[in-house]
């Protein structure tokens, strides 16, 4: 899979999210190594893919406060598979979290509009 370093600094990877019903949206995720999950999305996009509810979980946050986080069921394109992920439901932009990347091969070009790549091993 290949993504840009965009003029933040960020490693970002396009990703394609499918949910139950068929409906599918291409958003661009920030890759976050401090994030162990698999992925979190705005709850917006939660309800226009019509998500279902999976489960609720403790979550510390960076700054070290404790909160109650919503999970739910999506699928992803990863590497030309169709993958089932448990994505936390995050206001704010989407994170592509170690969970995701885990099996992975990754290489970054950091400079603007480097190249950001991901591989299976």
């Amino acid at each position: 899979m290949t993504g840009f370093v965009n003029t933040d600094r960020e490693a970002v990877i396009p990703l394609m999210v499918r949910g139950p019903h068929g409906a599918t949206r291409i958003i661009d995720t920030v890759l976050d190594t401090g994030f162990t999950g698999q992925l979190t999305i705005p709850s917006i996009l939660i309800r226009d893919l019509r998500l279902p509810f999976d489960s609720q979980s403790p979550a510390t946050l960076a700054d070290g406060s404790e909160v109650v986080v919503d999970i739910y069921v999506a699928y992803v394109d990863w590497d030309g598979m169709e993958v089932k992920v448990l994505a936390v439901a995050a206001e704010g932009g989407a994170l592509l979290g170690m969970s995701l990347l885990y099996g992975s091969n990754g290489s970054l070009d950091v400079i603007d509009g480097g190249v950001v790549r991901t591989a299976r091993l």
